[in-house]
């Protein structure tokens, strides 16, 4: 082989190995960008939960309308529909999505509810007819037809409200409020409300 052959083949060689380095550094530079940004996004989780029509998300810190509606139901129904005997069983299940601020003040309404219903022969039955997520409060509005109902074939109904905070952290559900009141919801209640409340904030 000649001397110039073989020297234009190694320099082509040397190059050729520069270069791949070059392309190895960069590829593991956007490799590692990519995982850092991967890292320090919250995953958004979307779930198409039964007797629902449309999907819902939830991510680390945020559910969507959606999935505060369902939950904001499935509490009002729980807590609208109680007896004696699932007593135990609703404060279970509403105790492990309460809030610490809320758990203790909702078992004692549980168990202050179930107690006198069992001394005065009650029953209850809840039947959502509104439910709607208000996002300047961050609640979930269910209404509904609420009968109470006597051993001597007593019967009493009403329109009942439930105003549920539902928040999520870390991808689990939290109930951090909880109003209850005779009635149904209206607008010109949440506008009295919101004047009150700043007329409360303005005093301070």
């Amino acid at each position: 082989m000649r001397l110039g052959t073989f020297l234009n083949d190694w320099q082509g060689a040397l190059k050729e190995n520069r270069l791949s380095r070059m392309v190895i550094g960069a590829l593991i530079v956007s490799n590692l960008l990519l995982a850092m940004m991967a890292f320090g996004k919250n995953e958004t989780v979307v779930l198409l939960p039964p007797g629902l029509d449309e999907r819902v998300e939830i991510g680390v810190s945020e559910g969507s309308p959606g999935l505060k509606e369902a939950w904001g139901t499935h509490i009002a129904m729980l807590m609208g529909n109680a007896t004696p005997m699932t007593a135990p069983f609703m404060s279970e299940q509403l105790g492990k999505i309460a809030s610490p601020r809320l758990f203790q003040s909702l078992q004692e309404q549980i168990a202050e509810q179930a107690k006198k219903m069992a001394d005065d022969g009650l029953s209850v039955s809840f039947i959502p007819t509104m439910t709607f997520y208000l996002p300047s409060r961050d609640v979930v509005i269910v209404s509904g037809e609420y009968a109470l109902r006597g051993m001597r074939g007593m019967e009493r109904s009403m329109v009942r409200t439930y105003e549920i905070g539902v928040r999520v952290q870390d991808y689990r559900v939290r109930m951090e409020s909880l109003e209850v009141y005779e009635g149904a919801w209206s607008q010109a209640k949440e506008e009295e409300r919101a004047l009150v409340e700043a007329g409360a904030v303005a005093a301070r």
